[in-house]
């Protein structure tokens, strides 16, 4: 009777215990990445009467959206406060589907895409900086990666299950099994929705008034930041030049595997399993770095996906087309906990929500240019537009290669 007794006491500590930051943050992400329909998203538009340029114009709406609002978002989060920013970005996206979900009229999934471009600015730099300025000033460096890790590997568990649930609840590709598709999608922003309302805004070192400072005030400063701090600028650029393009892989990945002769019953389940793959690779990118020191783990991280997109670009046979993708699809992701860790250590806490929404700011310029030249180079072939992406990735991973002296931030 005492062991059992024990077991409860010890079982009730556990729960009464408070969660932390990251473990609730963590599950606001894993629901606000269910979106069960994606496997069927173009068919869908096109179902209500979209044209194939039409629903090319509503990506470019998204990404330009994000363009607009990342900086200003940014700058009101750490004005405002960042769990605010969670809980507001979601609620917009949560009325961003409802819309989706009704909307028959080309202007309307426009307003859908722009208020989903919103929520998704307003959550990109305050979840970063929630978790960063909730972890112990110790070895925060160390810790962010972890918890990024953590982070990640939920929101690829998310995609993981939407995609494997969503392909068999659509796979007859009725409107009526993709309209409950959306439905579950929604009820599932909903829950993340909720668990944003349970996030602790962690204390903050600066006072009031610098708080209240203006807002232009802030996105100057988080200009002057980058302009003056040779090693952010290096990092920054490390990351932005060594972007793998995953946008547009999840676009040509399904004419890339059909045209190696890959069954089309496999395109939701190669998502899948590269989802495992990123899930992993994110939880224990720390080990990278533990292992093989700063330097090899970022070239290790942002060179793979360049070699594998040029083996993609040599392979014709269709198994190791389907492993080639699933390999890159989960190895895309890996450097982004590295990353986080190096970025928040040279950012001031009062600024950080600010020089992070930047940095998503730039990412979106850059990817967004590239999208009319891989479009265009896809046309033509599927091997010289992933040969034209390995060469990139891996020109960015080998010319701006980053280790010890860079990462040391001095930031509080």
């Amino acid at each position: 009777m005492s062991g059992a007794g024990d077991r409860l006491r010890a079982l009730r500590a556990v729960w009464s215990r408070p969660w932390s930051t990251t473990r609730v943050v963590s599950l606001a992400i894993f629901f606000s990445s269910l979106y069960f329909y994606l496997p069927v998203i173009s068919l869908f538009w096109r179902a209500r009467g979209l044209s194939l340029a039409e629903i090319s114009i509503l990506q470019s709406v998204f990404i330009g959206i994000g363009l607009v609002f990342d900086l200003p978002t940014g700058a009101l989060a750490d004005l405002l406060g960042r769990r605010w920013a969670l809980t507001a970005g979601l609620a917009f996206q949560i009325v961003s589907e409802f819309i989706f979900l009704f909307a028959h009229q080309f202007w309307a999934f426009v307003l859908a895409q722009v208020l989903g471009g919103m929520g998704a600015a307003l959550c990109s730099g305050s979840v970063i900086a929630l978790i960063y300025e909730s972890l112990p000033e110790h070895d925060r460096r160390s810790l962010m990666q972890r918890a990024m890790g953590a982070i990640g590997a939920a929101m690829q568990l998310g995609s993981m299950i939407a995609y494997v649930i969503g392909g068999l609840l659509v796979a007859n590709l009725r409107m009526a099994q993709m309209v409950t598709a959306i439905q579950l999608t929604i009820l599932c922003l909903v829950i993340a929705f909720g668990f944003s309302l349970f996030v602790t805004e962690p204390k903050r070192t600066e006072s009031q008034a610098a708080r209240g400072s203006q807002l232009l005030l802030l996105i100057r400063s988080g200009l002057g930041l980058l302009r003056h701090n040779r090693d952010l600028r290096r990092i920054v650029l490390a990351y932005l030049l060594t972007n793998a393009f995953p946008w547009y892989l999840q676009v040509l990945y399904q004419f890339y595997l059909l045209g190696a002769g890959v069954s089309g019953a496999w395109l939701g389940p190669a998502l899948a399993i590269g989802s495992v793959l990123a899930l992993v690779g994110q939880r224990y990118a720390f080990l990278l770095e533990k292992y093989l020191g700063v330097r090899h783990a970022v070239l290790l991280a942002t060179a793979l996906p360049g070699v594998l997109y040029l083996l993609m670009a040599a392979s014709t046979h269709s198994a190791i087309s389907l492993v080639l993708f699933c390999l890159q699809w989960g190895a895309i992701s890996v450097k982004e906990p590295l990353f986080a860790g190096y970025l928040n250590a040279h950012i001031p806490s009062e600024q950080r929500a600010t020089v992070l929404s930047l940095v998503n700011t730039l990412k979106s310029v850059y990817i967004g240019a590239m999208g009319l030249p891989v479009g265009r180079i896809a046309e033509i072939s599927f091997p010289i537009v992933f040969v034209s992406m390995g060469v990139l990735v891996l020109a960015g991973a080998l010319l701006l290669q980053i280790d010890e002296q860079h990462t040391e931030g001095d930031a509080e």
